[in-house]
């Protein structure tokens, strides 16, 4: 159960899978702040490290509009109806009509998903999940924010590099091999505590095509998106990273063999 990442407080992948009972291969009850899962990698000394990757300081943003998956691939997320209203001519104020929190960029907090067997994170029981509870609430990010050093990997740019482009229309799984492919390739170098964003160009290819064949991907219930494996998992975890980010539909990695991970 030693830690690859050298700082010895948290077991390795092969020493989840060997925790006891229902909290084998879950990171239950590992951390300091319980409900803060995986970002609690980025330590103080890993903030302060990350200002030194800062060159021209330029800020940008990551987010696609609220309204820009419409058609979008869930079945049940439509855009958010935005109205403006006044109370007099020297006021305006407005509100979000059903606004999908996960209608488009997003981060999932904990109590997104839970496990069939096992239930959700931390054991948080299921009638703890509900509106006005805090239980694994995204305020556990927002109270005390996420802020570390961020690792794009152009998955995109390296497959076209290759002369074989990912192919979006038929919803490629992406695997470890070309994920560690492309970060060798582009000379990165990977850190406890970074924040892993996999650049695939599925969302630039799916917005650019015509309503029809938007509903035509959807329908087919199928996106470009990180290949599920215990190998990807097992790398994500060992790596210490604090949070995985791409730009598809859902990455959704956090679940073994029904069981909650990182």
């Amino acid at each position: 159960m030693t830690n690859p990442a050298g700082d010895g407080t948290y077991p390795t992948f092969a020493g989840l899978l060997e925790r006891e009972g229902r909290l084998a291969g879950t990171s239950w009850g590992l951390f300091p702040e319980p409900g803060r899962g995986t970002p609690s990698f980025i330590t103080q000394d890993a903030v302060l490290a990350a200002r030194n990757c800062i060159r021209t300081g330029s800020v940008f943003g990551l987010d696609y509009p609220a309204d820009a998956f419409d058609p979008g691939m869930s079945l049940k997320r439509r855009a958010p109806r935005h109205t403006i209203y006044s109370s007099h001519p020297a006021h305006r104020d407005d509100y979000l009509d059903g606004y999908y929190l996960q209608g488009s960029t997003q981060i999932d907090g904990l109590r997104h998903r839970r496990a069939d067997d096992v239930g959700f994170y931390n054991g948080t029981p299921d009638d703890r999940i509900k509106e006005g509870t805090p239980d694994l609430g995204i305020q556990e990010w927002a109270d005390n924010p996420i802020a570390g050093r961020g690792v794009l990997v152009d998955l995109e740019g390296y497959r076209a590099g290759q002369g074989a482009p990912i192919e979006h229309a038929a919803g490629e799984p992406l695997d470890l091999d070309l994920i560690r492919a492309a970060i060798e390739a582009q000379s990165l170098i990977l850190r406890p505590g970074d924040i892993l964003m996999l650049h695939t160009g599925w969302c630039e290819w799916f917005l650019a095509l015509p309503p029809e064949d938007k509903q035509r991907i959807r329908d087919s219930r199928r996106a470009t998106g990180v290949a599920q494996s215990q190998d990807f998992v097992a790398w994500a975890w060992d790596r210490r990273f604090a949070l995985l980010a791409a730009d598809n539909f859902a990455l959704v990695l956090a679940r073994h063999w029904g069981k909650p991970l990182p």
